[in-house]
């Protein structure tokens, strides 16, 4: 996400880190391949996220819980998983995983869906998704965090206070309020970008309206950020959270010409995660027994 706090005054770097990041680069390009060409491995795999974490267990469901709530989510919805103590990206795990169950918290994972029949990517679904361009694109990339990297219940309106009305903003990422709301949202508009660079390749990567919506007691139940690259391949993400039934935050990235269907967006993928709840009265009295925020 866009965070205005982090963008750079214009200090240079040294050539030493870009030579760092070139090395680092390589290392994981050549990590990825090595993996991919083992003949270990199956075949065809859905996409790359699946090729780097689905070593554990390829072929059952990915199990653990979200906030508390037990749930074992289908393998194309469990790409890039991590769980709450897991090594960090390209850190070496430090003897075996460790068994797997409703008692394990998940911290994060990922999945791409189709909208609207809410398909999941597979390798029977991918050769559909090849067909679509960047401006025709109906395909959602979806992140979940929950458990040790939950933001919290007020996350959203954390976002909304923090880069919507902070104090001395970083220039030129000032904002002011759209005239009308856009598909129910209330909307902020950056000011200090050149506008005229919208419509060609100059456009700034920060130059993007905050949209937010609140529920009838004005708590923030949807935040977006989009781009304002004039064309409908330009790129949005909506964050929000499952509360009451799961305290956990999702972000859905999609192109900027579905967002008149943000509601709808939003809702179906609630549904999906949801889908992914084991009933406790199905799984045995020790893996029920989770305690939130383990």
């Amino acid at each position: 996400m866009f965070k205005p706090g982090n963008i750079s005054t214009g200090h240079q770097m040294r050539p030493g880190i870009w030579m760092t990041i070139a090395i680092l680069g390589a290392l994981l390009i050549a990590g990825a391949l090595l993996w991919l060409l083992s003949p270990s491995q199956p075949a065809t795999i859905s996409n790359l996220g699946d090729s780097w974490v689905l070593k554990e267990n390829r072929n059952s469901p990915v199990i653990g819980h979200l906030g508390g709530v037990p749930v074992a989510i289908p393998r194309p919805y469990a790409n890039f998983v991590e769980y709450d103590g897991d090594p960090h990206f390209m850190q070496p795990r430090k003897g075996p995983p460790p068994k797997r169950t409703y008692q394990s918290g998940l911290a994060s994972f990922g999945f791409e869906i189709r909208y609207p029949d809410m398909a999941a990517l597979t390798d029977q679904t991918a050769p559909e998704k090849k067909k679509e361009t960047i401006y025709t694109s109906t395909w959602l990339s979806v992140g979940i965090h929950a458990n040790s990297i939950y933001g919290g219940d007020t996350a959203l309106e954390a976002y909304i206070q923090g880069n919507v009305f902070r104090e001395n903003p970083y220039p030129p990422y000032r904002y002011e309020k759209l005239p009308e709301r856009v598909y129910g949202l209330t909307g902020y508009t950056p000011i200090g970008f050149d506008v005229s660079k919208r419509s060609g390749t100059g456009a700034s990567y920060g130059d993007r309206n905050i949209y937010f919506h609140r529920n009838r007691v004005g708590t923030a139940d949807a935040y977006i950020e989009c781009s304002n690259v004039e064309h409908a391949a330009a790129p949005c993400e909506l964050k929000f959270n499952i509360l009451p039934e799961i305290r956990m935050q999702v972000s859905v990235h999609f192109r900027k010409g579905l967002l008149p269907q943000w509601r709808e967006i939003q809702s179906s993928v609630k549904q999906v995660i949801l889908g992914f709840r084991v009933d406790p009265s199905h799984v045995s009295p020790s893996a029920t027994a989770i305690q939130p925020g383990k």
